[in-house]
């Protein structure tokens, strides 16, 4: 019993990357593509859809990326530490927020940067990656402490990439935004946490196909795996049991 235990343990992450990989399959392959040409006919009012075209900056202009100094209209950066003991631990993880835009030759919509737990540009480019020690980190961020060294990584998404968004294009009459399909759960809202999850907002520098893709190798690897583990440990269990039967036969009547 404590093998099915462990195996169902280790089981549950690779089952929820399926569980995730499987939503973006979905949405990215039910949502309609539509143009902002399209989008603005329809009149005020919102859809879940997808749209494709050209990035560019949003009102506030390029930003600069934090550790190269990229200019950009997105950014993520994260920093690990491994302490003295060997331990590593992600001390940083953020992206930029606000608005870019997206041109698909029909017109101009402006995409809410993504910021939710699973949320990121898919497909942007890494454009810094170094380790240093405390005393050689410079101007990147440290901690006092006993780190015996940093990673510091960064991805950027730069002006006249492509772009594919999916999730609620909405307008007023007057701006087309793209914006997750559902706002973000605060965790207490069951129902708010199942949509949130069913219908994930997807932005990716490369096209629906490889997005597509990229979900399809994320569900065969944690759908896989669970299966495995599953099957290994009714395996180990069944054994176990078996062994456990025969030596209480033998303790019984020989």
């Amino acid at each position: 019993m404590g093998i099915l235990l462990v195996c169902g343990f280790l089981a549950v992450p690779f089952l929820v990357v399926g569980q995730v990989f499987r939503a973006q399959y979905r949405a990215a392959r039910k949502r309609e593509t539509l143009t902002c040409a399209e989008l603005r006919a329809r009149g005020p009012g919102s859809v879940l859809c997808e749209v494709t075209g050209t990035v560019g900056a949003g009102e506030g202009g390029l930003l600069r990326a934090p550790f190269s100094g990229t200019p950009c209209v997105w950014y993520r950066v994260m920093v690990t530490e491994k302490d003295a003991g060997g331990e590593k631990r992600v001390i940083r993880k953020e992206g930029s927020s606000g608005a870019f835009t997206v041109d698909d030759g029909t017109g101009v919509i402006a995409v809410l940067a993504p910021e939710g737990k699973n949320e990121s540009v898919q497909k942007a480019a890494k454009s810094f990656d170094r380790k240093a020690a405390p005393a050689e980190a410079g101007g990147l961020p440290v901690r006092a402490g006993d780190a015996q060294w940093y990673r510091y990584e960064e991805w950027v998404l730069v002006p006249g990439r492509p772009l594919y968004a999916c999730g609620r294009a909405s307008f007023d009459g007057r701006r087309l935004v793209m914006d997750r399909p559902f706002p973000l759960p605060d965790g207490s809202d069951a129902r708010a946490v199942e949509l949130s999850s069913e219908n994930p907002y997807l932005v990716s520098a490369g096209d629906e196909k490889a997005l597509r893709r990229r979900a399809l190798l994320g569900m065969a690897v944690g759908y896989g795996v669970t299966g495995a583990l599953a099957v290994g440990g009714l395996a180990a269990f069944v054994v176990t049991a078996e062994e456990d039967y025969d030596n209480d036969y033998d303790s019984r009547y020989r």
